[in-house]
């Protein structure tokens, strides 16, 4: 009697030479050091596996948090920018920035989706880009502590 199992094995076999051609021949095209990778995780208990895991996730925040620092260094952000910034605009709400033209009223309300350029006006874009008018009457970071 013929069973599942049965008819899978001759599936399988009949399929190995097919898979293991075009397995080869895609992994001829792969680069030598993403190949011995995967090996090692082929080869390697799951308790390695997730200790190596475990690695490249911190890795990947290190490098995100990295990422962030420089950002902030670009933006010139110091305690007397963000003083001047705080000053100038922390009394600003949804309402009031809509108002003024800075939101578009069809931003996602408080607690919502994040708030896009698509959301915001030419006069509202972040005060870290270039080409923002807070970044356009402060240049100099040190001449907005002055202001």
């Amino acid at each position: 009697m013929t069973t599942i199992q049965t008819i899978i094995r001759q599936v399988n076999k009949d399929l190995v030479p097919q898979f293991e051609e075009r397995l080869r021949s895609f992994l001829t095209t792969q680069d030598k050091d993403w190949l011995i990778d995967q090996i090692i995780r082929l080869a390697l208990d799951a308790h390695s596996l997730q200790e190596m895991d475990r690695k490249q996730l911190q890795e990947v925040k290190a490098k995100a948090r990295a990422d962030r620092i420089v950002r902030l260094h670009e933006m010139d952000l110091n305690l007397p920018v963000l003083t001047a910034f705080l000053e100038r605009y922390g009394s600003y709400d949804r309402a009031k920035l809509i108002a003024e033209g800075y939101l578009l009223a069809s931003a996602p309300v408080k607690g919502g989706d994040l708030i896009g350029e698509e959301y915001r006006t030419r006069e509202g874009e972040p005060a870290s880009t270039p080409k923002s008018p807070w970044r356009r009457e402060h240049p100099d970071p040190l001449r907005a502590s002055a202001t």
